[in-house]
């Protein structure tokens, strides 16, 4: 009998560790996620000529394409390089489009040869199709350097969509984090875009 009591003790014993295990284990709280302060961006970027720019459109579930017109304006006055860590565009939802991917080029420096224009704003497919849009590369690590101070110099980050859904989904900036002597800065690119699906329905950015 006392055997017996005293398996029924180790058993409750073992019982109550579990349980009380398992409140400490429920009652953890998660780890907050870090926020990341970011120095101001300074003479490295002319942000007077970086002006809000958006456009709208409609299309059909199952299209892709490349959004461009969204392009970081190096200034005449940098000192050193500038080195790009992450680009991300600022998505409302993913309910009607997602990015497929991300491509840079420096302007006018990587532009094709025999190209017959440098700007666009959007192109068929991703990468784009337009052979003048050609020789995007991945963003992250990309070196950008200005020793001729031209101020003509900027970074074009073509975006790549897939339409998913019918409805509209917006881009309301394209956020840059980089890197300039030794210190990680954020900026906000003013792009915005529209998305609407399907293809008959009418979309403007004003219909959010």
């Amino acid at each position: 009998m006392a055997l017996k009591i005293k398996r029924a003790l180790a058993v409750a014993l073992l019982a109550a560790v579990a349980v009380a295990v398992a409140i400490v284990v429920g009652n953890r709280q998660k780890p907050h996620p870090v926020k990341v302060a970011y120095a101001t961006p300074g003479n490295e970027l002319d942000t007077a000529k970086m002006l809000p720019y958006g456009w709208s459109g409609s299309k059909s579930v199952g299209t892709r394409f490349t959004d461009g017109l969204n392009y970081l304006q190096i200034s005449p006055d940098i000192e050193g390089p500038i080195e790009i860590v992450s680009v991300t565009p600022l998505l409302d939802n993913e309910a009607t489009i997602r990015v497929v991917g991300v491509l840079a080029r420096v302007v006018p420096d990587m532009l094709p040869a025999g190209h017959q224009s440098g700007w666009f704003q959007q192109d068929q497919g991703f990468p784009p199709a337009s052979p003048d849009n050609s020789g995007g590369r991945d963003p992250r690590g990309l070196v950008v350097q200005n020793p001729g101070h031209r101020d003509d110099l900027t970074v074009e980050f073509q975006i790549g969509f897939e339409v998913v859904g019918d409805g509209k989904s917006s881009k309301n900036g394209v956020e840059v984090v980089y890197r300039h002597e030794g210190e990680t800065k954020r900026f906000v690119i003013p792009s915005y875009l529209s998305i609407c699906a399907p293809i008959s329905v009418k979309c403007s950015p004003e219909d959010k």
